[in-house]
């Protein structure tokens, strides 16, 4: 690796003086695609749309086709290496971007998608990445025209934006050391899918009784979640949030509950109230929404969270620990069998709900405590696995995002 005192300017930083720093028309094409027209004719053609592209990756699972005549497929049929922008997106999403590697044989649709062709001598690959990193810092949201929630990236505004690039092996070298981090990342992320697979496999029998853990052969007794209770459920306070504040206590809503059942705010607010202290969260609590879309996510309480405050439209239930544990109550409600329930429970007039008194006729199977807590203990086990591989997918995504900065700005060198 060699260093290069001298630079010049890019919109990603300064760069390498022996590299170069050209329009993006420069590189290659920058190519719109077909607008539709009232009473189009043709042969029904697949197309791409923006719905298809995602960072880095093109989805085929929803193609949809409309009329093209022979000239326009072939103006505008997509081309293996093919770079596909959207076009039309929110700001911070503008310029997203995908190589297009012959998914699916068919054209693009223009006032969704911008295409770039490279030229000969230039890599798609490496072109991606600085595609990729002008997304990350903001540089395509600052040329982007912002019209009412929509932000257009703008076939002659994306052309006339500078590229730098280094001669083709150092952009090959730079696009292979990108391409080893994602395939790590993805086989990560294909690990943490599987593991979450059998996790959900695993609650499935343990929590249902199909599959008895080693050493218990006890009775598991019908209830209702009202009798397992130390108090009848209630319900959350009505209240503002406010800018997050070490002063005053985090407030935890339906939006800031994973679907996995964490505490994952964003951004983490604030509550204010005078009487706040009054529906702090303590351990064992578990809370449930009880409306809208997101009726029946729940949330375990976890002390590392800091100090909550549960909002209205949560209710808290607090089991009593001689008849159940929270932690089995909290795995229980990711089962099947928990959902099924809540579609039945919030079938009602007007917007999907459940109430603290329909909560408490909640049906449970429980085995004796001893189970319980051993199951419960299984599934941490298998959460704790996970947690530890998401945690070094972030590292690893962390890393990536130093490397980019490094290698398309020539701060380190490969060749």
């Amino acid at each position: 690796m060699n260093a290069t005192p001298e630079l010049q300017a890019s919109p990603l930083g300064p760069v390498p003086s022996n590299w170069r720093v050209v329009r993006v028309d420069e590189a290659g094409q920058v190519l719109g695609g077909r607008q539709r027209s009232p009473g189009a004719a043709g042969e029904p053609t697949k197309y791409l749309r923006v719905a298809n592209v995602f960072d880095g990756h093109i989805d085929i699972s929803d193609i949809l086709e409309m009329p093209f005549t022979a000239a326009e497929r072939e103006r505008f049929a997509l081309r293996d290496g093919d770079i596909l922008l959207n076009e039309g997106q929110s700001l911070e999403l503008v310029g997203r971007s995908a190589i297009f590697r012959g998914e699916v044989p068919g054209c693009v649709y223009q006032n969704t998608l911008i295409r770039f062709r490279a030229n000969k001598g230039v890599l798609p690959e490496f072109v991606q990445a600085v595609f990729h990193r002008y997304v990350q810092s903001g540089v395509f949201a600052g040329i982007a025209l912002q019209t009412t929630s929509i932000a257009h990236l703008g076939v002659s505004r994306l052309a006339s934006l500078s590229l730098p690039l280094p001669d083709e092996d150092e952009q090959r070298a730079i696009a292979e050391a990108l391409t080893d981090v994602d395939a790590q990342l993805a086989a990560l992320d294909q690990l943490i899918a599987k593991k979450r697979d059998l996790k959900q496999a695993a609650m499935q029998l343990l929590l249902n009784g199909k599959t008895r853990l080693a050493g218990h052969r006890g009775k598991w007794e019908p209830q209702s979640l009202g009798e397992c209770l130390l108090a009848r459920p209630d319900y959350g306070i009505n209240a503002a949030a406010v800018e997050y504040s070490d002063r005053h206590p985090s407030y935890i809503r339906i939006t800031d509950i994973s679907d996995d059942g964490r505490f994952c705010p964003v951004p983490r607010v604030s509550v204010a109230a005078a009487n706040a202290d009054r529906y702090y969260l303590n351990d064992g609590d578990v809370v449930f929404a009880r409306t809208g879309a997101s009726v029946g996510k729940s949330y375990l309480y976890n002390p590392r969270d800091g100090l909550l405050v549960f909002a209205g439209f949560l209710i808290r239930v607090r089991p009593n620990p001689r008849v159940l544990r929270s932690e089995f109550l909290a795995a229980y409600a990711h089962t099947g069998s928990y959902w099924r329930w809540v579609r039945v429970m919030s079938m009602r007039s007007g917007q999907p709900g459940i109430n603290g008194v329909e909560y408490a006729q909640l049906p449970l199977s429980l085995p004796p405590l001893a189970e319980q807590q051993d199951i419960a203990a299984v599934l941490s086990d298998m959460d704790a696995e996970v947690a530890a591989l998401e945690s070094r997918c972030d590292k690893t995504r962390q890393l990536k995002q130093g490397m980019m900065q490094a290698l398309l700005t020539g701060r380190i060198r490969l060749t």
